[in-house]
């Protein structure tokens, strides 16, 4: 047994090298490893541009050289054929050798094309994130506008003014370019000199293979325009006739239906077989109309359907006329005639009245496709 004194000292000296210890070891938490040379804290350039708590994460921007094969370029007036080499460097921006004035001040993370673009840490748990060049948001809006094959007019000290094509070729195809004059006004920047503009759309002479180019494509701008606006009437006059024709597909599909289960002819053994009846003739006829009614039921709707762009003519034969109304209810009512023709004139034989209470189940089973399409894909 230990005296109470050196027990009470024991345990004293145990509690001391225990707060020392752990005293130690917060301390050398708390400090960050140590660094040497421009690693170290707080020093060289990378430490400034990626510490956590400060410094600039913008990636200085690096001089850019990019080929552009589309847009349209006006400098001080004249046309500028593409491609266009534009470059940046030193802060100046130079299409075809042409210097550029652009807005430096505000910038935006932009690739420059060249794949090899750096990446720094966030500070996060070691993930990092790809650092872009930053370049000026004006060249970003150039380059992508001529890519996109806009129009990029730009005249002396003033900043480059980016057109749709439309509006400024729309000018230059008119024959009056004074009443095509507001629709590129309005889509200049309030900066523009409006005088200089007015000055230079109403006297420039633009070079015959651009006049060309700017006829050619407001010639199909409109072609789009109309194709687009007949397919919106196909698809409004397709509903409002889609009512009506169900109802009358129903009433002529049920009489059809109606017709061919009250009477069938007889299955002849061979083609000499006839059936000259009253009774005969009298269903053979009525299936006949019904063949003409129900197959012009048919066209109707092909047609309405085909120009609302809402079914595909699996028909080979049809499919050559479909998106010609005219030359589809030539191709049907020949078919059509020459088919019924053919039955009327051989009505005295088994087979013909066979064949023509077929062709009117057939023509039935169609209206009643074409309802099934409207309820589903129409109305």
């Amino acid at each position: 047994m230990k005296a109470p004194g050196i027990r009470l000292a024991y345990c004293g000296w145990l509690g001391a090298v225990t707060i020392a210890l752990l005293w130690s070891s917060s301390s050398a938490l708390a400090q960050p490893p140590e660094r040497a040379g421009r690693w170290a804290r707080g020093e060289g350039e990378r430490w400034q541009r990626f510490s956590r708590w400060g410094g600039d994460r913008r990636g200085a921007a690096r001089p850019l050289k990019r080929t552009v094969e589309f847009g349209h370029l006006f400098v001080s007036g004249e046309y500028v054929p593409p491609p266009y080499e534009v470059s940046y460097e030193d802060q100046q921006l130079q299409i075809n050798g042409v210097v550029v004035p652009i807005d430096a001040a505000s910038h935006v993370g932009f690739d420059d094309g060249d794949g090899d673009g750096d990446a720094w840490d966030d500070g996060n748990q070691g993930n990092s994130r790809r650092r872009q060049s930053q370049y000026p948001r004006a060249l970003r809006t150039v380059l992508q506008s001529l890519e996109a094959d806009d129009v990029v007019v730009v005249f002396p000290g003033a900043p480059p003014e980016i057109l749709g094509a439309d509006p400024l070729f729309e000018l230059l195809a008119a024959d009056d370019r004074v009443k095509a004059l507001d629709a590129v006004m309005q889509v200049l920047s309030p900066a523009a000199d409006r005088e200089e503009w007015t000055e230079w759309l109403l006297n420039y002479e633009p070079p015959s293979d651009l006049l060309e180019y700017a006829t050619t494509w407001v010639a199909h701008r409109e072609d789009v325009h109309s194709d687009n606006l007949a397919s919106i009437n196909a698809v409004r006059r397709l509903d409002q006739f889609a009512y009506p024709l169900s109802v009358f597909g129903m009433i002529i599909g049920a009489m059809s239906v109606g017709h061919l289960l009250s009477y069938r002819p007889t299955i002849a053994e061979n083609w000499q077989e006839t059936d000259a009846s009253p009774l005969a003739i009298r269903m053979l006829s009525r299936s006949v109309i019904l063949i003409v009614v129900l197959s012009l039921f048919d066209l109707v709707w092909t047609i309405l359907a085909s120009q609302a762009g809402q079914m595909k003519e699996l028909n080979p034969l049809a499919s050559y006329f479909v998106h010609d109304p005219v030359g589809l209810i030539i191709f049907k009512s020949v078919a059509t005639c020459v088919g019924v023709g053919l039955l009327v004139a051989l009505r005295h034989y088994r087979r013909a009245q066979t064949a023509t209470w077929w062709v009117c189940l057939v023509c039935t089973l169609l209206v009643f496709r074409w309802l099934t399409f409207s309820s589903m894909y129409v109305a």
